[in-house]
């Protein structure tokens, strides 16, 4: 399969995408309204209703990037698998954050930041969801949407109340059925896409699992591995996740996963020991960037142009709603820095 054609006008899209010293000097600004002005000047196509709040301004920018999401959607055609598993990514995503906002009570708008639509949840879908007063009437709304992941949530949030498990459990466990759900469909997913393709969902799977026994290292012990571990990673096997799983030094933990991630996509996230766990995040999208353009290079007529600038599309998004959080609450280039996900 060529990708050549939509790789091309993929780079033309990109042109279009702020650059991280681009970014960084948005803090410069001295105003969050002066900034928001000066990204428009950029030629960021964001509606100017987005100048009226902090929450509008969040929305549009998520409107900016299903906008450019969905230009390449109609350019691959007959490829749109490649596409398909970023969607898939991008919808797990909002309803992880969708949850943990019904979770907590969050106000409706802000459960709608960061959040990016797609064809699966567009907008009028999120914001049904981001009413939900709790898990419960949020998964009922995603069954009356006829969600692909409502089955999964709903068998999880039964399990939590057989167990008696505290809100916190019951959360995690929601989390963790959104993430097999999406592992599944994903991989579903990529299989029309090409190794590359097939590789990205891979490492996306094994992420979600690093994730989750870092959040665990400690009290492991109280989490049955069987209800943590997500299939269908490369890097993060069953058994070597049970066995990481019973450790409880933080610092043995990113150890092993440095070992295992070493000659993969995310070598470089581990490999810094002394890295704040807060920056990982950031840095796997990095990572993911960097691996994607040396996957173009090699193979100019393969899908890692394509998906180098995805990654890109998403990048910016994140960071645009990142740096004017920073500048609102005062922050400086040197704090914001190392959690920008545009790679240099």
């Amino acid at each position: 399969m060529r990708w050549d054609d939509v790789n091309a006008r993929a780079v033309g899209l990109a042109t279009h995408l702020l650059r991280r010293e681009q970014l960084l000097r948005l803090l410069e600004a001295g105003t969050w309204l002066a900034a928001v002005r000066r990204i428009i000047d950029l030629g960021v196509p964001i509606d100017p209703a987005a100048l009226g709040s902090p929450g509008e301004f969040d929305r549009a920018i998520g409107r900016v990037a299903a906008r450019r999401l969905a230009i390449l959607d109609r350019w691959l055609g007959p490829r749109r698998a490649a596409l398909a598993v970023i969607y898939e990514d991008e919808d797990r995503r909002s309803l992880r954050s969708l949850l943990r906002g019904a979770a907590h009570g969050a106000a409706p708008l802000a459960r709608l930041r960061a959040l990016v639509p797609t064809p699966i949840l567009p907008e009028r879908a999120l914001e049904r969801l981001a009413r939900a007063a709790s898990p419960d009437e949020m998964i009922r709304e995603l069954w009356r949407q006829g969600h692909p992941a409502a089955r999964a949530l709903a068998e999880a949030a039964r399990r939590s109340a057989r167990n008696d498990g505290t809100a916190e459990r019951g959360l995690f466990g929601l989390e963790l059925a959104l993430a097999r759900s999406f592992a599944i469909r994903a991989t579903r997913s990529a299989r029309g896409g090409g190794r590359d393709v097939r590789q990205f969902v891979a490492t996306m799977i094994d992420r979600e699992n690093a994730w989750s026994l870092l959040a665990a290292g400690g009290w492991a012990g109280d989490i049955p591995a069987d209800l943590v571990f997500v299939a269908g990673g490369r890097a993060i096997r069953e058994a070597e996740f049970r066995r990481i799983a019973t450790l409880t030094d933080p610092d043995q933990i990113r150890d092993r996963l440095a070992g295992l991630f070493a000659d993969g996509p995310l070598a470089t996230v581990f490999a810094e020991r002394t890295a704040p766990v807060a920056t990982l995040e950031s840095r796997a999208a990095v990572a993911l960037q960097a691996w994607f353009r040396a996957v173009g290079r090699r193979d100019p007529l393969g899908p890692g142009v394509l998906f180098a600038i995805i990654e890109r599309i998403r990048a910016e998004a994140h960071d645009l709603r990142l740096v004017l959080g920073g500048l609102a609450m005062g922050a400086t280039a040197s704090a914001v820095e190392p959690l920008l996900v545009t790679a240099a």
